[in-house]
């Protein structure tokens, strides 16, 4: 998993490492994180994830939402 602010990984080029080598198996992540103060204005926030092989699959629907959240302190 990793956050792309603007363009920049947050969590560098592999982000935060997760290693599921069983197909089919669901599991829920979590994770938090800040960065550094941002200029004044609008930024694009795109949370981003990595597959070395096959595919991943980001799974929600109403019964298993998927939620992301960011905050200006």
């Amino acid at each position: 998993m990793n956050i792309d602010i603007g363009g920049v990984k947050e969590f560098g080029t592999d982000g935060l490492y997760e290693n599921f080598d069983t197909a089919g198996y669901f599991r829920t992540i979590s994770f938090s994180g800040t960065t550094g103060i941002l200029a004044a204005g609008s930024h694009t926030i795109k949370v981003q994830w990595k597959v070395s092989a096959n595919q991943g699959t980001l799974l929600c629907s109403a019964n298993q939402p998927y939620q992301f959240s960011a905050w200006s302190i």
